[in-house]
Formats: structure tokens, C-alpha cells, sequence
């Protein structure tokens, strides 16, 4: 007798194949369910970590520094302000200090002649929390061509 022709034989291997179904259903399942698990305390952790007594920003970036202190500078000087540059030479990070220390020039209308004051600006960011941390304003002196003592440009009577 054949396995095909006896009965007992066909259905130990249709339960065998049963078992195999359903080993490979519960293996996936419980895949699923630590992958879950898994995600699920991802979320966990990183949510206590966000919300540790370093409250704020947590990952300030140059271009999130300079943003700032446009902003700064605009309402500060609101409608007087006529054009800011960028000095991008000298604004750097800070590293003792953690901060970002950007620089400007500034051309403010100074009367309703539209005459302009020229102003150096400095501006600080604190790098973990992005807020302005210092700002200053230095006002620049017109240059001259003649010196202050007199005579010519190059100092000879």
C-alpha cells in the first residue's frame, strides 16, 4: 500500500503540513509583536529624553542662528533699517562659550532726507537653546579723506 492509497498516512502529512503553517504564522506573529515592542520603546525613551529639564531647542544650526538675529535686528530697528549684510567671513561658531557669533553691517535711515547711519552689529546665539544671547551695536564714524591734524593724505605739509 502506498502512502497516496492509505488514509493514516495522507492525514499525518496534511497535519504535518498544518503544524509547518502554523509554526511559520506564529514565528511571523511574534516577529511582529518585538518589532513593536521595539519601536514602542523608541518612542518611549526618546520622548523622556525630549523632555529632560534641557528644555528648548536642541539642535541649533547656523542657518537657524542667522534667521534669528535677522529677525532681531528687524524688529529692533523695525521701518529705519535700509540694508543688512551678512559678514560671513567673520561669524563663526564658539566653542568654550557654545555659541554662534554672527556679524553685520547695517545702513539705518537716520532723517526723513534719507541720510543713513552705518552700524557694525554683533549678535550672539546661545547653541542649544537659539535664543539671542547677546547683542550690540556699534555705530561707525563717516571716514574722511584728510587727516585729523591736518596737512596732506599722507601726513606731509
Amino acid at each position: 500500500m502506498s502512502a497516496s492509497t492509505n488514509p493514516k498516512v495522507a492525514e499525518a502529512i496534511d497535519m504535518t503540513r498544518q503544524v509547518k503553517r502554523s509554526g511559520w504564522l506564529l514565528g511571523a506573529i511574534l516577529l511582529g509583536l518585538l518589532a513593536l515592542l521595539c519601536v514602542t520603546a523608541w518612542f518611549y525613551f526618546n520622548r523622556l529624553a525630549l523632555s529632560s529639564t534641557e528644555a528648548g531647542y536642541r539642535n541649533v544650526t547656523m542657518t537657524d542662528a542667522l534667521l534669528r538675529c535677522q529677525n532681531h535686528i528687524q524688529q529692533r530697528h523695525q521701518n529705519r533699517l535700509v540694508q543688512l549684510v551678512y559678514d560671513q567671513r567673520s561669524s563663526h561658531w564658539h566653542h568654550p562659550s557654545t555659541q554662534y557669533r554672527l556679524f553685520f553691517d547695517a545702513a539705518l535711515l537716520q532723517s526723513p532726507n534719507g541720510s543713513t547711519n552705518s552700524l557694525h552689529i554683533q549678535c550672539f546665539i546661545d547653541g542649544k537653546s537659539g535664543a539671542v544671547a547677546d547683542y550690540t551695536d556699534i555705530s561707525q564714524a563717516s571716514p574722511t579723506a584728510a587727516p585729523a591734524g591736518g596737512g596732506s593724505l599722507f601726513g606731509w605739509p
